[in-house]
């Protein structure tokens, strides 16, 4: 099929992979994995960041650093 074009197509690949090895290695990590990465690759940065980053103080010190600016009172 050629290589990848877009940020779907990237994005659907990695979705196949997860399902390629959720049913030839059922105990494989790798599909849950590529899921993640497929799902991740959705969200914008500061979403992203608060869904990995669990420390307020950290998050808070990267939202400065990356000149993200938060609402008070809003989710991301």
């Amino acid at each position: 099929s050629g290589p990848l074009q877009t940020r779907t197509q990237a994005l659907a690949q990695l979705r196949a992979v997860a399902e390629f090895f959720r049913r030839t290695e059922p105990h494989s990590p790798v599909a849950y994995l590529a899921d993640k990465a497929a799902s991740w690759g959705e969200q914008p940065l500061h979403v992203w960041l608060k869904t990995v980053v669990k420390d307020a103080g950290a998050l808070a010190h990267v939202d400065e650093l990356l000149g993200i600016e938060r609402d008070a009172g809003k989710d991301g």
